[in-house]
């Protein structure tokens, strides 16, 4: 089973999962927008473990009201 990392990145929040190839999410948190350092080693801590050849892609979407 393929499988793929996403991170949708907010003001607020970062969602970070893991899916599998029919979009279902096999696990998935959240993580609160601080520093981006705080908050980008949230991301990697997250996804240093998953990433153990199963992973075939990550995706990284930030959804703006800005434009």
């Amino acid at each position: 089973m393929k499988k793929y990392g996403t991170i949708e990145a907010g003001g607020t929040k970062f969602v970070l999962a893991i899916i599998d190839e029919n979009i279902k999410i096999l696990e998935q948190i959240e993580i609160p927008t601080e520093h981006p350092d705080i908050t980008l080693n949230g991301c990697y801590e997250f996804f240093k473990d998953k990433n153990k050849g199963d992973i075939v892609s990550a995706t990284i979407t930030k959804i703006s009201n800005n434009g």
